[in-house]
């Protein structure tokens, strides 16, 4: 069985940030998206690297749908550019608290950087459940096929997506303005 978002060993990371503001798209709640701010720092070593992807001053909006495969979330830097877009591939996505919905994550995830560049990642992630039994065969294959379409759709619109997002996240920010 793959793991609960909410128990997830990256969970510690989100509480890094601190939650700004989330709203609910349609009435009948099947996006959330919630904008964090960060306020501590948190690098990954990346292609032999030190990243940082939370410290003071980033933002996260994340996005979630029902019935979406993916869990979408957006890095903005300190000074709002775009960093980069993150895919969790997930499944049965539960919006019971629809401010923080859960999901199951299938540990392969996307990322669509700013230059453009696709990377799935997390792949001994994936083949560690598969040996572990928490995913068969079947399901291996199935999460290969979400990466591969997602891959194959961010190659053709990776830069009108990159674009909705910043359109959306500079929406939410202006809510907060309007709210304050």
């Amino acid at each position: 069985m793959a793991i609960k978002r909410r128990h997830h060993r990256r969970d510690p990371l989100i509480s890094r940030f601190e939650a700004d503001y989330a709203v609910k798209l349609h009435p009948d709640k099947t996006v959330s998206l919630t904008l964090f701010h960060g306020h501590d720092v948190l690098s990954v070593d990346h292609e032999g690297r030190q990243k940082d992807i939370v410290k003071e001053g980033f933002k996260w909006l994340q996005i979630t749908g029902r019935n979406s495969p993916y869990h979408i979330t957006v890095l903005f830097g300190e000074d709002d550019a775009f960093k980069e877009v993150y895919f969790d591939i997930i499944r049965n996505t539960d919006f019971s608290d629809p401010e923080n919905p859960s999901f199951e994550d299938l540990f392969l995830d996307v990322v669509y950087d700013i230059s453009g560049k696709i990377m799935i990642l997390d792949e001994e992630e994936l083949k560690e459940a598969v040996e572990n039994g928490d995913l068969d065969g079947e399901e291996e294959k199935e999460i290969y096929r979400k990466a591969e379409e997602l891959c194959l759709y961010l190659k053709e619109h990776g830069r009108e997506l990159v674009e909705e997002c910043i359109l959306l996240y500079q929406q939410m920010k202006q809510i907060i303005e309007d709210e304050r």
